[in-house]
């Protein structure tokens, strides 16, 4: 594991499932695929590394902040309209030191960045959900 400063990025889709909610499994994956697609080429373009998926949920880093902040912009303004339905990204992030290496178990390790930094960027995703401001960004990171 090295230490490295790092921003980091959490990125959910509100209302994904309630607006899935009628559809069946292949047009559920599509919605997801299209958003993932989105999201994620604005992390690479700013040369930002996407870490995982969790459910809905993209985490991902970067090794400077202006770029995560342009990225994050960018991705707060994918939208779609499914039903009566929108779709469109949380996200938080935030900047500080982190852990980065490799973790899990030996059949499916993966790099991966840990620490309070990631958990202030995912309890700033949350805050963009509750108060529905799309983007959070902690003082370092602005």
């Amino acid at each position: 594991m090295q230490r490295k400063k790092m921003t980091v990025g959490f990125s959910d889709l509100a209302n994904f499932m309630r607006a899935c909610e009628k559809l069946g499994d292949e047009q559920t994956v599509e919605i997801l695929q299209e958003a993932y697609q989105a999201a994620g080429d604005a992390i690479v373009a700013q040369g930002g590394k996407i870490h995982k998926y969790i459910g809905d949920m993209i985490m991902f880093s970067f090794t400077n902040a202006a770029k995560a902040r342009k990225a994050a912009e960018e991705i707060s303004h994918f939208s779609k309209k499914i039903g009566s339905v929108e779709i469109y990204f949380n996200t938080g992030l935030a900047t500080g030191e982190v852990l980065l290496g490799k973790i899990g178990h030996p059949s499916a390790q993966f790099v991966d960045v840990i620490g309070r930094t990631v958990n202030h960027a995912a309890l700033l995703q949350m805050k963009a959900s509750k108060e529905k401001t799309r983007l959070e960004i902690c003082p370092d990171t602005k």
